[in-house]
């Protein structure tokens, strides 16, 4: 049993991995445990690790580092014996002795130790490297956080817990750069000069712990996937890390979802990885019609949300996947849920969405005005099948089987092909 959970989980990184090792990444979701040694998924909190754990090393790199005399620099000391020493050219360290004049103290010269420069010059450029690639996810992750408080804004306690979990994220990046930056005064300090950074390890290589770390987060970041193995066990280290499958199993829907329209001939309109990251919108055409993808929305009892629908009970209603279409009154909705249960009552359950949501413009029947609820509201779910399952006869609500390791797609494309029938049916010529 284990083995095969081990198995649906590769498949789900595998898959997530090829489209973006981002989607790996914890996000607003609960964060897993890692055992100990097992590096973390390219992304966001990749890079906050690694910026951290690079600046943590440094004061240790420091202290380990040997020193060797520099004949080139030297500090005069004062010496009160003659042994290694020459007479000093300063008065005061002359006394009258009778009729003689004799020195009381004398000058040694001493070179002052230096560090290995060629060492700390490599440092620079890993602290630099990292900086770099921080400065790559801050860009990223703003844009991304800017979408997601769009997706996810609301009146709710989880709307607001979600929109400081956003603004946290975007500051401990800026927190990062800061660390990086200290730690680079710190080592331009110790070497007591400017120094350019070099990309060639210095050789010999220090062999003290501090640096044989510092020497496998280097590999670590040259070459990450080949570490991506421990990352897979650490989601199945225990009950805590399989809290984070759902998560991914989520995300891996939303790539097959994507991937799907794109095989209908749908073009993304902008970047999908962020959307699918924190939430936010993905919009996609062919011809004259267009799709709006719209992941983790948040839909409350106001109209103003941008997807053009609200909630009618409670604060607000988040489907983890809404489909906004052309309508024959405006805006039409198809809801799908994503979900691990497999239990034919938790699958239906997802029907609760057709009643839950409707939109902001009503439609109409015989002149009169009438509230436009989503015209599906499904479940995806890890079942081995070949085909959809419907829960009532006329369609409204159903599962589509989307598992990872007996993957087949032609219900999902079945299903997205009724979804681009009914766009394009009505499309704006």
């Amino acid at each position: 049993m284990r083995r095969s959970n081990e198995i649906f989980v590769e498949r789900i990184v595998d898959d997530l991995r090829a489209f973006s090792g981002e989607l790996l990444e914890t996000g607003l979701a609960r964060a897993g445990r890692i055992e100990a040694g097992a590096p973390r998924a390219q992304g966001m909190r990749a890079e906050l690790g690694g910026a951290h754990a690079l600046a943590s090393l440094v004061p240790g790199l420091l202290a380990e580092l040997a020193t060797r005399d520099d004949p080139t620099r030297v500090e005069e000391h004062e010496a009160f014996t003659p042994l290694r020493a020459a007479l000093s050219r300063r008065p005061c360290d002359w006394a009258r002795v009778g009729g003689s004049v004799l020195p009381k103290r004398w000058s040694r010269l001493v070179p002052v130790p230096e560090p290995d420069v060629a060492a700390l010059r490599w440092l620079i450029h890993q602290l630099r490297d990292r900086a770099t690639k921080l400065e790559v996810a801050r860009e990223r992750v703003a844009k991304q956080v800017a979408d997601a408080h769009i997706a996810r804004s609301g009146a709710s306690r989880f709307a607001k817990s979600d929109e400081l979990a956003l603004d946290l994220l975007r500051a401990r990046l800026d927190e990062a750069a800061l660390v990086l930056v200290r730690a680079e005064d710190l080592v331009r300090r110790h070497a007591g000069r400017n120094l350019q950074p070099s990309a060639s390890p210095p050789s010999p290589y220090p062999g003290t712990p501090a640096w044989s770390s510092l020497r496998r987060q280097a590999l670590f970041w040259s070459s990450p996937s080949s570490f991506l193995p421990g990352y897979v066990r650490s989601l199945l280290h225990d009950a805590v890390a399989a809290a984070d499958v759902p998560y991914l199993y989520q995300r891996w829907c939303g790539v097959k979802l994507l991937q799907a329209l794109d095989a209908r001939g749908f073009e993304t309109k902008s970047d999908p990885v962020g959307a699918l990251f924190l939430a936010g919108r993905v919009p996609l055409e062919r011809g004259h019609t267009t799709i709006e993808l719209w992941i983790e929305p948040r839909l409350s009892r106001y109209r103003d949300n941008p997807t053009g629908f609200h909630c009618v009970r409670g604060k607000d209603v988040t489907p983890d996947f809404l489909f906004v279409t052309p309508g024959p009154y405006g805006r039409d909705a198809f809801v799908l849920d994503a979900t691990r249960a497999t239990e034919r009552s938790a699958l239906e359950a997802k029907d609760r969405y057709l009643a839950l949501i409707a939109a902001n413009t009503p439609g109409f029947t015989a002149g009169v005005p009438v509230i436009r609820h989503p015209v599906r509201a499904w479940a995806c779910a890890p079942i081995a099948a070949q085909h959809c399952t419907l829960f009532r006869a006329d369609g409204k609500t159903g599962c589509i089987p989307m598992h990872p390791v007996d993957w087949s797609p032609k219900p999902l494309e079945a299903w997205i092909g009724d979804i681009v029938k009914y766009a394009i049916a009505w499309a704006k010529r």
